[in-house]
């Protein structure tokens, strides 16, 4: 099931919107469809992909426009009592950090902004001149979760992370003045990522796992990350 703006639970004030790594599509989030802790915490869960699945370069160059479509989504989607959230793997947390920000300026309440092992964008690897089987070879993952080739999927797949990755290298964010709630995956990068976000936000809350960064969303550790997540959006 793919849950492009769809809740996985019923109606709650406390809204808790994933947006989507560089893929563009929500697929890691899909281990959520089965697992309880969010319903029992009173969280609606909203898995966001790609709006359009492969939207041109030209429509969206650069990370402001893009996040400006999901804010545009998300705002049908919410009331001014509506408790928010974003988080974000990777990719996916720059989404959340440019959306969170955008809905500020308009008066919106954003309750927690969470970055998942999100990198440092300069060290992003801009993909969009490498072939197709290039990407296939760097991203095993579009095997692993039974993507086949020749498909439409695996096609929007390789040209979201062609464009992305484009997106993400040339992406500099400006100073962001609320807290940003950090989960971290085991890696040699935890400094170099802390130290970079702490020149964005003068608040940054961190939370470390012994996970590597693919392993968060493995199915075994879903329990841990939805507990984990719950527990920030109900920090005080």
């Amino acid at each position: 099931q793919q849950m492009d703006g769809q809740s996985l639970w019923t109606e709650s004030d406390q809204k808790l919107f994933l947006l989507p790594p560089i893929s563009g599509h929500p697929f890691p989030y899909l281990v959520f469809s089965d697992n309880n802790i969010f319903k029992k915490a009173n969280v609606d869960v909203y898995a966001i992909g790609d709006l359009e699945f492969g939207y041109s370069m030209e429509d969206c160059s650069n990370l402001i426009d893009l996040s400006i479509k999901f804010v545009d989504f998300i705002k049908e989607r919410i009331s001014p009592k509506d408790k928010i959230s974003f988080a974000g793997w990777c990719f996916g947390g720059y989404l959340a950090l440019e959306i969170a920000r955008q809905l500020m300026i308009q008066d919106y309440k954003v309750n927690k902004m969470i970055m998942i092992d999100s990198p440092n964008p300069m060290l992003c690897e801009d993909m969009t001149n490498y072939s197709d089987e290039e990407i296939r070879n760097r991203h095993k993952f579009i095997e692993e979760e039974g993507v086949l080739g020749g498909t439409f999927t695996e096609r929007k797949i390789i040209d979201n992370l062609k464009k992305n990755t484009y997106i993400a290298s040339n992406y500099s964010p400006h100073s962001f003045e609320y807290p940003i709630e950090m989960i971290l995956a085991r890696s040699y990068e935890d400094m170099a990522k802390i130290e970079y976000w702490k020149g964005i936000s003068p608040d940054i809350n961190i939370y470390k796992t012994d996970l590597s960064h693919s392993e968060i969303f493995y199915s075994k550790n879903i329990d841990f990350i939805a507990t984990l997540i719950t527990s920030i959006i109900y920090k005080i």
